[in-house]
């Protein structure tokens, strides 16, 4: 791989890091917590994909069981990006994100329920 730097060329080896892996970090909270805290239990949930060994592509949130919409945008995303893994926190519907995982051959990995 050339790169340049300013007027000169010169060879770069690439680094021989492998690239992590691909997930998506699903969240849910009830409707009545905070913006705040949504912000901070987003934040934590990303971090804890990144200490799984993950690179996380977005964190998207499901505001109930009943958010078919949501758990659509999961599948997209998954299908989109062939992410690896689903990274969950909160009461979601496991059986949903199990369908999704077995058509699209992802893992799922649970992260702590965040406290609130």
């Amino acid at each position: 791989m050339i790169a340049l730097q300013g007027e000169v060329r010169r060879r770069v080896e690439p680094s021989g890091v492998q690239p992590l892996p691909m997930a998506i970090a699903v969240l849910a909270l009830a409707e009545t917590v905070s913006e705040d805290v949504r912000r901070s239990a987003r934040v934590d949930l990303a971090l804890h994909a990144y200490k799984l060994g993950y690179f996380v592509v977005d964190v998207l949130e499901v505001r109930s069981d009943a958010d078919a919409d949501a758990y659509g945008w999961v599948e997209e995303l998954a299908e989109q990006t062939d992410a690896d893994a689903l990274v969950c926190s909160g009461p979601l519907d496991r059986a949903r994100l199990e369908a999704v995982a077995d058509r699209i051959h992802m893992t799922i990995r649970l992260a702590p329920t965040p406290v609130l």
